[in-house]
């Protein structure tokens, strides 16, 4: 069916240069959002971000802007009730509901494997009986819903206690220059993870300030040999590492300075025997800054040895810890660090840029021994890609059981290895995608089969060492076989109602066949349309990417969906919502650098062969 498409466009330009950090964060440090890529500059998805909540004659965000939304809101009519049990009332979930979106944290329980917890950066907390097929939210709607982090107590006798951090400062859907969706503290579990209350001690009740350490926590860590309540490592952002020896009820900063320490991020992990790691980023802002940077260990979580070892590399931004259960000895790290080690490449608006990554191994026994891994770290080209961790925005090694050979690394996309990274011609391609962006090809061209991009965590099951779990910007995928010739998946989001919409638009006609269709664009899930046959509702999926602007004809067939950095698609589908053609609309002229990153769109209600962006 042909339509007319009158398109008027507008260009709306980004102000840059938010200051809304803690007093001692450096504001000259610039980091990416996900989902996009990262060169070290600002990306499309921060301008974007900062562009919806900057004034517009200053380009900074307005002092105690918060307080002013709330005093701006008490002005109009409210809801008396606010109770839980009404919020249940007025709202009910629609789903996606086997879509699952960025998640952080994954763990499987000590005891009994089957049961598993997970975060996703915008849901909240998720729990597990049957091994993932399916879940069920554990935190409450009043509770913050960006959770990064989870660690349960795995000593004897206190496994039913289970801690979780908060607040995402990589990538975050609100984190345009500096605004971030700051998290309130860590919330902790006594119930084996069935209910969650947060810790006083690191709960500020105000999660629009960033006014502690605890709003943004990288990592926790437990001390599996620790008597009594339980010591608890947390890596916060912006440089430090605190411990409490009481189940998280008094802290001390025991490495670096949280502030203007140059380290923007930070990991720390516990080995078996008691031994903990730190990692603490160098960040090219860092200047002159006194600051701790570096690996660290300590035998008492007090006093720290600095082993970086020599010939490490001069800059180095985020790092990610990797412990061997198998050898308590073995340790790896993984980190973006430009100019050393394994040099690749990515493609962002068909334009190449360069990736560095590097890869160590660490064995603890004796005086301490290090090897350079990085020659071994994917650069494969093509759909295999080379290893791009989005500026560290994806990144893990993760370490199997028993085998001290066996890891999988996680950027964009998922590799494992079988020799413990002696060569990079032995490693497999397992999931994600490629980088080979430049080449004109769907997302399905690109993307591992049933798998997601974007690796944050990944998880051997102890029960049985063969099957992996990833935790990624779709949700929670499981394969039975990690080292079998062809990898498969199974997606494993039933009830992890855990997605980001960026944009929603419910349809026009008010008929009782159209009042449940909604469309949406999702962060890194592409577009989904909530459709109804038959008196039931199922949502499809008719296109992929960063699902952006939105809107749906009164003729009940044409569905407008775009990308990010304005590419618009008209689709038409059939009565049982199945495509039946597409075509692409936007004006032929602007590049991408001419959008915003999510981009919007309206027809227009009178006449809508009219199309605005």
């Amino acid at each position: 069916m042909s339509r007319r498409i009158a398109t008027a466009l507008v260009i709306f330009l980004c102000f840059v240069g938010c200051e809304t950090s803690p007093e001692q964060a450096d504001p000259s440090v610039q980091h990416a959002g996900g989902g996009i890529g990262f060169d070290g500059k600002r990306s499309a998805l921060l301008d974007w971000h900062n562009s919806r909540v900057v004034n517009p004659a200053t380009g900074k965000v307005p002092k105690n802007i918060r307080s002013l939304e709330l005093q701006f809101a008490s002005q109009h009519p409210v809801y008396q009730r606010t109770d839980q049990q009404a919020l249940l009332e007025t709202w009910r979930n629609i789903g996606p509901d086997t879509l699952g979106g960025r998640t952080r944290a994954l763990v499987a329980d000590v005891l009994n494997d089957q049961h598993m917890i997970a975060g996703g950066v915008s849901g909240g907390i998720y729990a597990t009986e049957d091994g993932g097929l399916t879940w069920v939210r554990r935190t409450t709607s009043v509770q913050s819903p960006g959770v990064t982090t989870i660690v349960q107590d795995t000593r004897p006798g206190y496994e039913q206690n289970w801690y979780a951090g908060t607040g995402e400062i990589m990538g975050a859907s609100a984190g345009g220059a500096f605004a971030f969706m700051h998290g309130d503290g860590l919330l902790k579990s006594t119930d084996n993870g069935q209910t969650w209350q947060p810790i006083v001690s690191t709960n500020s009740g105000f999660p629009q300030s960033y006014n502690s350490p605890f709003d943004h926590v990288f990592r926790l860590a437990m001390d599996p040999t620790a008597e009594g309540e339980g010591t608890l490592y947390a890596a916060v952002a912006l440089g430090a590492i605190y411990r409490s020896a009481d189940g998280g009820n008094s802290w001390e900063e025991v490495l670096g300075r949280f502030g203007n320490n140059g380290s923007y991020t930070t990991d720390v992990a516990v080995a078996a025997n008691g031994t903990v790691y730190a990692a603490l980023a160098k960040n090219s802002a860092s200047g002159n800054v006194v600051n701790t940077h570096g690996i660290y260990s300590s035998t008492n979580g007090t006093d720290w040895e600095d082993i970086t070892p020599a010939g490490w590399p001069g800059e180095y931004e985020r790092i990610v810890i990797g412990l061997s259960p198998a050898d308590h000895n073995q340790v790896w790290f993984i980190m973006l660090s430009p100019g050393y080690g394994q040099e690749g490449t990515a493609y962002r608006s068909g334009e190449p840029f360069e990736l560095w990554h590097s890869l160590w191994k660490y064995n603890d026994a004796g005086n301490g021994t290090w090897e350079d891994k990085s020659a071994a770290i994917p650069k494969f080209g093509g759909l295999r890609g080379d290893f791009n961790s989005q500026g560290g925005y994806d990144l893990h090694v993760t370490c199997h059981p028993t085998d001290t050979n066996i890891l999988v690394i996680g950027g964009t996309s998922l590799y494992v290895s079988r020799d413990g990274f002696a060569d990079m011609a032995t490693l497999q391609w397992i999931g994600g995608y490629g980088s080979d962006y430049k080449r004109p090809l769907t997302m399905a061209d690109l993307a591992y089969p049933d798998h997601h991009p974007d690796q944050h965590a990944a998880l051997f099951l102890p029960s049985n060492p063969s099957v992996l779990y990833t935790a990624s910007d779709g949700g929670i995928h499981r394969t039975n076989d990690v080292l079998a010739d062809s990898v498969t998946w199974l997606e494993r989001n039933k009830g992890y109602v855990t997605s980001q919409f960026y944009t929603v638009k419910l349809h026009p006609r008010d008929d009782a066949h159209y009042n449940s269709f909604v469309l949406g664009g999702l962060q890194d899930n592409g577009s989904w349309l909530r459709f109804e046959k038959d008196g039931s509702d199922r949502w499809l999926s008719p296109m992929d990417a960063d699902g952006a602007g939105c809107d749906m004809a009164m003729d009940g067939k044409h569905y407008y969906m775009s990308k990010q950095q304005g590419r618009v698609f008209r689709f038409e589908l059939d009565s049982l919502g199945e495509t039946v053609g597409w075509q692409r609309i936007d004006p032929i002229g602007p590049t991408v650098s001419d959008y915003l990153f999510i981009n919007p769109l309206a027809l227009d209600p009178v006449n809508d062969e009219v199309l605005y962006l």
